[in-house]
Order: C-alpha cells, then structure tokens, then sequence
C-alpha cells in the first residue's frame, strides 16, 4: 500500500512540474546568452506566452540572483504586461542583464527561468590607455592569450581572448595618416596621401594641423623659399615625424628649406614631440642679421 501511494505521489508530481513548466514563457528573444545585443533606441525583449497565460510579470536586472529571487516588490521587477514583449531602454553598453517572464494565469502565476543577454558596447581596444591601438595593444592582447588570462584583452567580453579580439583590434589600429610634399610635382589640391598625390607649398604644411603618429614626407630634391612652422602635438610614445622620401644618397639632395633672411628657418612654437630627420635648412640673408637661426 505505501508502495502505491508513493507511486501515485510521484505520478501526481511528475505531473504537477509538467503542467508547470508548460505555463513557462519560452523563446526568449534576444536568445539566451546572446552578446552584442543593440538598438537605436531600446533592446526590444519578446518571448512565447503559454496558451493559458492572461499577463506577464517582467524582472530585469544586472545580478542574477537578485532577479531569480525577486517577487513583484523588488526593485527588479517592472511592469505587468498582457502582451509578450517589452522595450527596454535604461540599458547601458556592455552590460550583462538577466530577465525573467512569470507567466500569470487565472489561478497562478509561474515563475519563469532566468535569462541572460550583454549588451554591445563599443570595443576598448587601446589595451595599454595611450589614446592608439597599435602594436603595444597587440602585444599585451598576444601575452593575455598565451597566458589564458582575460582583462581588457576580452575585447568582446566572451570570456576567452582569441582571434575574436585579435580581429576586432586590427580593425581598430591606427598607424596615423601619411602625407607627401613635392614642390616640383605636387598640387595642393591633391589628396596628400601618397606620392602621385602629393601636396606642394610649404603654405599648405604650414596650415595643417597634424596629429600623434603622423607622418609627413617631404619629396628629394624639393626646394621650398620661408619659415617652416609646425602645427599639432605628437606625444611622448607616439610623435609626429618630418622625412625625406626618394634617393637622398647625397646629402645635398635632401629637401632644403631657405629661411631667407627669417629669424629662424624652422620655427617651433606652442608644440611638441616632433621628430625631423634628413631636412637641409638654411637662413642666408641679404645682410648679416642678429639672433638668425636655421
């Protein structure tokens, strides 16, 4: 007899979690442990009503327990609603969030699984904080992998580092831009970027502000009349640099700046880290002056 009953017991309650779990919202969209979840303006979250479900009780939050434990007075909790969706918008990037559906019949209500999402935030790449993802990036996100460690080298916040976070940081990297001046060849308005579209007056280098990693070639044999006067600021670890490019095998062949007369040739004013290499510069004048300089 007991052994019946106890039979029937589990009968009954086998039957009874069923019931239960088919009361459960399913299909949770965005899936569960989806990344990357974005909208322009709210993270619309639907799901699959039961066929008995009158309304749905909505539980967000950013700790799992707090929103499996919560009842309709916790501060996860947030709206009843008759139709399966809702938008949420007070979301913030890069963020994991957890949700549950409670399904409300009229004689219960079910108490729905926890579901999880993170939300798209834009990629940190710049592994080391230098304002530039370059090779020192690349090397802290390479030592991280072999390591198995995480940090910010997770760049896609999966909880591995691989060559996920390898291609979202080269598509990320900043070598700066290039430009080319030739006084013979060169037209201001060309692009500047490379050496069939060079730029050609030292007028334009003069009103172009330039940037950390720049770098500014100046064509052998160019030949420029007047002050040259750098704009923009490189930085410590990554300047701005001044070449040559073409045969400079012989020195006179290097790109001259005449100053003419000028109290210097090259005049560096409320800037920095500028790095020049391979320039002639003189300051011959009509007449002897004071305090000229190249």
């Amino acid at each position: 007899m007991k052994k019946l009953l106890m039979i029937l017991f589990l009968i009954i309650f086998a039957t009874s979690a069923d019931i239960l779990a088919s009361e459960k919202a399913t299909d949770p969209d965005p899936e569960d442990g989806a990344m990357g979840v974005t909208d322009d303006y709210a993270i619309y979250m639907y799901w699959t009503p039961s066929e008995s479900a009158l309304s749905h009780d909505v539980y967000v939050g950013a700790d799992y327990n707090d929103v499996n434990d919560a009842t309709t007075e916790s501060a996860e909790f947030i709206l009843n609603t008759a139709r399966p969706q809702y938008a949420f918008i007070d979301y913030a990037d890069g963020t994991e969030y957890f949700w549950r559906i409670d399904t409300v019949t009229d004689s219960t209500t079910v108490k729905g699984d926890v579901w999880t999402f993170i939300t798209w935030a834009f990629p940190n790449t710049d592994l080391n904080d230098d304002s530039f993802v370059d090779i020192h990036d690349f090397k802290i996100l390479v030592y991280d992998w072999l390591d198995d460690l995480l940090g910010n080298s997770d760049i896609n916040k999966d909880k591995i580092v691989n060559f996920k976070d390898y291609s979202i940081l080269l598509d990320n990297w900043y070598e700066g831009d290039k430009y080319y001046f030739d006084s013979v060849g060169g037209n201001d308005n060309n692009a500047g970027t490379s050496p069939d579209q060079a730029w050609q007056s030292l007028s334009k280098f003069n009103n172009t502000t330039f940037f950390p990693r720049d770098k500014i070639y100046f064509k052998a044999g160019s030949q420029y009349n007047g002050q040259i006067t750098p704009k923009g600021s490189g930085s410590a670890k990554v300047p701005i640099t001044i070449d040559a490019y073409g045969d400079i095998t012989d020195a006179n062949d290097k790109p001259r700046f005449d100053g003419n007369g000028t109290g210097t040739t090259l005049y560096i004013h409320h800037v920095e880290y500028w790095q020049i290499n391979n320039l002639q510069l003189t300051n011959y004048g009509a007449t002897a002056g004071d305090w000229r300089t190249a």
